[in-house]
């Protein structure tokens, strides 16, 4: 008995080990992938998906194997097979193993490397928890209470892996010596699996001390609506993860690593309930409050301050979480049962992110599944009684019923041009009051009423102008709007505008935005178009396909566009005509710009434009060392290579900086303010042209022209020659502006 404390220890360090490295994975994963999709923002919730779906697979492996082998003799073949996939170490994760068909789905694509570069370890390590503790079951003397613990410890390793990533890991090891390090800490797991197998068979031995055999007494069955609670009580906080990380990186703030803070919530919560057991309702008595905050930020909209909505969206999700999560954890069953009540939370783990990142997309146009997902979760919450879990019954009927209600009210929003949104903080605060009350004198109604006003306020809005088109792709969630009755054709993706044309007579030719005649790329084109410089042009990035404006006759435009539905944007005459109208001649290269450039002949262009980027997020991939050597294979003699890096986050300068120093080039960077321009040549529609960023390199100072005497052209700010980012090392933290 002395060594109890020691063996809890022991079994509590492995299944912190073992999820520590399956968050740390995912995030490696995903950084080494990132080339073949083209830094796209869906990267993330896809890949949140699939390891959601590989933990359902490793839950059913643990249930299913000790229902047909039993604990004892299913514990060697999990041995077995983790010494198999060290056959695999160290891993391999380099992307042009997994480029497939350029063509296919990026889904698919992504898939694909995912299941054959770590599937199997991951699926290994995820069973891991599950198994350990039916293992410490097993063992005499250990309390019940202890299992759920081990759970508990489970989530604290991955929430550490998931902060260590982005704040240590990434800045200070090389993507190769990451892989490494995790292999050796795949190594001592194995270890400790081990010896956590040694220590079962010691008290299984015969004639051991407190020796329990092979199987636990099962209790009796458990009712299908328990089982439906289980899963919906975990399905509506998977899709509240993947939705709130959306619409916070698309329509709020697109803040590079603001995806860590909702998943770090989520895994708290799951710390939290399972960390004891006994729990209180302070979390289901604080979730109609959160819930009215967050209805205060939705229906002021864009007058509320960015911290302030970023902040009252965490917080609902994170009371949301922990009421559900709490209400699933208050009704686990007994240990006997656990890999089943497992099996089944994993379930609806999986099926709420395979609905945001695989079934919505196809069904909606907008980010829809967020507030879907708060409406339902708000329904179901209101449906629990503080008892026990109910049976089905009526009142889950009212899910549905109050989800057709949101998405009604959303339609007639749509319909007749009504914008809840930006009301008056009296107004909301009336609308939330009232709410309130309806929560604590009739929580059903409540439930439903908060359906239909999440449903109205969060349904898109054109904000008084005319929506030409909307759609939706693997790289986001875009549309055309008209404003000044038609006159002026917008593109937003979130808050974010990437181009514009005006349609009235005489004007459809000037590029708007960050791209007007006046700002730096503008004057990169003029100074080319001396002595017919820039006769081959390369643009990495379509959107509008503004910058053929800058075309001449003598001129060919090679536009490089990863999203096929930006291509059918640009192409159409009645949103865009720039490529159209454009007097040079334009094509464009679908795929990603790297690999598509790489099959392009060497010295092929006089001028390559870097201009892909999704809100403010930059595929880093496009910026790394090995990537500009890229594009100087592709550059003619004394060509030049201008980089577009406008971001209200990241500070680019000095990385590129750091890159052309390491490299031995020139380098220039440029930062326009129309507000100081007073020579802006059309007054009238200077609301249409924005500040802009720009950084410009050249092989030598002579290939830079008239432009290095120009204003605001100045030399480049450089960081440290070690800070240069290659396809092995980047971290956003060096970029980050700390303001």
């Amino acid at each position: 008995m002395g060594l109890r404390p020691l063996t809890h220890f022991l079994f509590a360090l492995t299944a912190a080990l073992a999820a520590f490295l399956a968050f740390l994975l995912q995030p490696m994963a995903g950084k080494a992938l990132l080339p073949i999709l083209g830094g796209a923002s869906a990267v993330w919730t896809l890949c949140l998906t699939f390891f959601q779906v590989t933990l359902l697979a490793g839950y059913a492996y643990t249930h299913y194997g000790i229902g047909a082998a039993g604990t004892a003799r299913q514990a060697p073949i999990h041995l077995l097979l983790l010494l198999a996939s060290t056959l695999f170490l160290p891993l391999d994760l380099t992307p042009q193993k997994y480029l497939g068909n350029p063509a296919a789905p990026p889904e698919m694509r992504l898939l694909l490397a995912l299941i054959t570069g770590i599937g199997l370890p991951f699926l290994l390590l995820s069973s891991t928890a599950p198994l350990l503790q039916r293992w410490l079951v097993e063992i005499a003397g250990m309390r019940p209470g202890d299992v759920w613990k081990l759970y508990s410890a489970s989530n604290i390793g991955s929430l550490a892996a998931l902060l260590a990533y982005p704040l240590a890991v990434e800045p200070l090891l090389p993507l190769g010596s990451q892989i490494r390090a995790w292999s050796a800490g795949f190594l001592v797991f194995l270890g400790l699996v081990t010896l956590c197998m040694i220590q079962l068979a010691r008290w299984h031995a015969p004639g051991a001390e407190g020796a329990t055999g092979t199987t636990l007494p099962e209790a009796g069955g458990i009712p299908p609506g328990r089982i439906l609670f289980w899963i919906c009580g975990s399905a509506l906080p998977a899709s509240l993860l993947s939705g709130v990380t959306a619409h916070l990186t698309v329509d709020v703030a697109p803040v590079p690593l603001l995806w860590v803070v909702p998943l770090a919530l989520y895994l708290l919560s799951f710390i939290i309930v399972f960390a004891r057991e006994q729990r209180g309702d302070g979390a289901e008595s604080a979730m109609p409050a959160a819930y009215a905050l967050l209805l205060v930020v939705l229906t002021m909209g864009n007058t509320c301050p960015i911290g302030f909505r970023i902040l009252a969206h965490l917080a609902a999700f994170f009371v949301m979480c922990l009421a559900l999560h709490g209400r699933v954890a208050a009704s686990r069953p007994g240990p006997a049962r656990l890999t089943l009540f497992y099996l089944v939370l994993s379930t609806g783990g999986a099926l709420g992110g395979m609905f945001n990142s695989l079934v919505a997309p196809r069904l909606f146009s907008t980010l829809a599944e967020y507030p879907i997902a708060l409406a339902l979760s708000a329904l179901f919450a209101a449906s629990i009684d503080c008892g026990s879990p109910p049976p089905v019954s009526w009142r889950w009927w009212m899910g549905p019923v109050g989800a057709g209600a949101g998405i009604l009210g959303m339609w007639l929003t749509g319909c007749l041009g009504v914008d809840p949104s930006g009301l008056t903080l009296i107004q909301a605060l009336g609308v939330t009051a009232f709410l309130l009350w309806l929560a604590r004198h009739q929580p059903v109604f409540w439930g439903i009423a908060f359906a239909v006003w999440t449903g109205c306020v969060l349904a898109p809005s054109a904000e008084g102008k005319d929506v030409l088109y909307r759609g939706r792709s693997f790289y986001g969630v875009f549309r055309v709007v008209a404003s000044e009755e038609g006159r002026v054709h917008l593109l937003e993706h979130g808050n974010i505008h990437h181009g514009g044309q005006i349609r009235s007579s005489g004007k459809e030719y000037y590029p708007l935005f960050y791209y007007s005649r006046e700002s730096p790329v503008g004057q990169v084109f003029r100074e080319l178009r001396i002595g017919r410089r820039a006769k081959r042009v390369a643009v990495v990035g379509l959107g509008t396909g503004g910058l053929a404006a800058y075309g001449r006759p003598w001129q060919q435009f090679t536009f490089y566009e990863i999203d096929p539905l930006i291509i059918r944007i640009a192409r159409d005459p009645a949103l865009f005509t720039y490529l159209r109208d454009s007097p040079a001649r334009c094509r464009i290269v679908a795929g990603d710009a790297r690999l598509m450039l790489g099959a392009a002949a060497d010295a092929s262009y006089d001028l390559i434009v870097l201009d892909a980027y999704s809100s403010d997020a930059i595929p880093l991939h496009l910026l790394t060392r090995e990537a500009i050597t890229l594009y100087l294979r592709k550059l003619a003699p004394g060509g030049l290579l201008l980089f577009h890096v406008s971001n209200r986050y990241l500070d680019l300068e000095p990385v590129l900086g750091a890159i052309s120093a390491s490299l031995g080039l020139s380098v220039l960077a440029a930062r326009y303010d129309p507000g100081d321009d007073e020579q802006l040549h059309y007054e009238q529609d200077a609301r249409y042209v924005f500040s802009s960023k720009w950084v410009l390199l050249a092989r030598s100072v002579p290939d830079f022209g008239g432009l290095a005497r120009l204003r605001p052209w100045n030399h480049a700010v450089a960081g440290s020659a070690g800070a240069a980012w290659t396809d092995d090392w980047s971290s956003l933290l060096y970029a980050w502006r700390f303001r």
